[in-house]
């Protein structure tokens, strides 16, 4: 697991600082350790930021960090930042293995070319490339979307459609839970709704669904409506909506959930 080093500087003596500098070469190369950032205008986001640098280090274990901050040399070096600098520094742990064993995937917007392959992907897991909510019908072959790779085998993708100032996610499939694939997926609908200049995001879901609910209501999305009996309807625009759902329980009633 990595561990990052972080110092927040603010030079009051230039010169002595540069003595810090110029001993932290040469004996401290040793150390295992990679610099990340150092900056002396980064760019700020939101609050103050007083500091004239910014540095970030990554390590490769907290005992790689310790054996380079509490050596001795390092300890030596040291005098000389903090008598030339005010300095808030601290080490924070990186993602664990298990959080981060999927950051190798990269979640891309569909193409074109991917029509065909997105059909069948969402015909093998949704019964047609057709989706009905609130008696509408789209073809998720023709919705933008976003889509995620392991080795050319999709292990992720979104479908949304924007009509008016209101995005609707449409579709949604992961295949590896709990490991925040989903999440990313629909933060990434969010991002292009924002630049749509949407003002709402909304999905349907059904009753049977309890991951689903439990999903969109842990992520800040509300319950605004409830649809009795919707899906007798919806299976008239698709007969190929399964009768019973997760657990068996039958598939009656449509729910909207909206950010």
């Amino acid at each position: 697991m990595s561990y990052y080093f972080i110092a927040n500087i603010r030079i009051n003596d230039p010169e002595e600082y540069q003595k810090y500098l110029d001993n932290s070469k040469g004996e401290l190369s040793k150390f295992k350790k990679e610099y990340l950032v150092v900056d002396d205008k980064p760019e700020v986001l939101e609050g103050s930021w007083d500091y004239t640098r910014t540095v970030l280090i990554r390590f490769d274990s907290k005992a790689d960090f310790d054996a380079w901050y509490y050596s001795d040399t390092y300890q030596k070096i040291l005098k000389h930042r903090l008598k030339a600098a005010d300095c808030d520094t601290i080490v924070a742990k990186g993602l664990t293995d298990d959080l981060n064993k999927y950051s190798e995937f990269k979640i891309n917007p569909l193409k074109p070319s991917d029509k065909n392959i997105i059909g069948d992907f969402i015909t093998k897991y949704w019964g047609s490339p057709m989706n009905v909510s609130k008696g509408k019908k789209l073809d998720t072959r023709e919705l933008p979307g976003f889509i995620c790779k392991k080795e050319d085998k999709i292990i992720g993708l979104a479908t949304y459609h924007i009509s008016g100032s209101e995005c609707e996610i449409v579709t949604l499939n992961s295949f590896y839970k709990n490991e925040g694939l989903g999440t990313a997926l629909i933060n990434e609908i969010i991002i292009a709704a924002k630049q749509k200049n949407c003002k709402r995001v909304w999905l349907i879901t059904t009753n049977d669904n309890s991951n689903a609910i439990r999903f969109y209501q842990k992520r800040g999305f509300e319950w605004v409506g409830f649809y009795k009996n919707a899906m007798d309807e919806a299976r008239k625009l698709k007969p190929e909506i399964a009768r019973f759902g997760d657990d068996d329980i039958p598939v009656k009633h449509e729910i909207e959930f909206e950010l």
